[in-house]
């Protein structure tokens, strides 16, 4: 059984890879969340939506495997 990831769900992955580490950066610079979100942030919001964006991340990643 084939169960090799097609290409175009890899480029997928690769750019919600992309958007979540953008967002992720967040958890460092907590400022950088209300330019990246249509609402504003507390610093402890902020790192906790980047957060919840590196573990998207890192889900993204493992299914690239």
């Amino acid at each position: 059984m084939d169960r090799s990831v097609p290409g175009w769900l890899r480029a997928f992955f690769l750019l919600v890879t992309v958007q979540a580490l953008v967002v992720a950066a967040g958890v460092v610079a907590p400022d950088l969340i209300p330019r990246l979100m249509p609402w504003d942030a507390s610093p402890l919001n902020a790192r906790f939506i980047a957060a919840l964006y590196a573990m998207g991340c890192l889900s993204a990643l493992l299914c690239l495997r």
